[in-house]
């Protein structure tokens, strides 16, 4: 947790570039395409951290709230041309990044599973699971979204 004067302006371009700018490409590239086929379901990947601020980390918030932002908008300027677009708001998953984490600390990983209501932390096939059901007719009615699936975490 580097605080806000002592983050780079390297920092941010690189954070935004990855989180926002690559959504944006996507989004640009993809509604083109499904406009020639008829539509479509578009999920983007967000995070709890686009639903709440957390210190220490302003730019990566920052850049998950602008996720929200494009999924939102976008989703409300192709909804009557059949195009969906919503995105997933992963709380904490059992990912490499996470493993790297908690790597040799059994305290950061009783801290992170002691914070979700559930009591655990997620699996990456629960995310899955959760994308692939937005995509279906099943979720035909859904544009604009931000789903959290981060056991019970965002509902505190």
């Amino acid at each position: 947790m580097t605080p806000l004067p002592e983050q780079t302006e390297e920092a941010y371009d690189q954070i935004m570039d990855i989180n926002v700018k690559g959504v944006w490409l996507s989004l640009k590239h993809e509604i083109p395409a499904m406009l020639k086929t008829g539509g479509g379901a578009i999920v983007n990947n967000s995070s709890i951290a686009g639903l709440i601020g957390h210190a220490g980390a302003p730019i990566y918030i920052a850049s998950k709230h602008a996720v929200n932002g494009l999924t939102k908008s976008v989703a409300l300027e192709y909804a009557k041309q059949n195009v969906r677009v919503n995105a997933v708001a992963p709380g904490t998953i059992e990912t490499r990044m996470y493993r790297d984490f908690v790597a040799g600390s059994p305290e950061a990983k009783q801290m992170l599973e002691s914070a979700t209501p559930i009591g655990r932390v997620g699996q990456p096939e629960e995310i899955a699971s959760t994308v692939v059901w937005l995509c279906s007719e099943g979720a035909s009615f859904i544009t604009g979204q931000i789903l959290p699936v981060d056991g019970g975490y965002t509902a505190q």
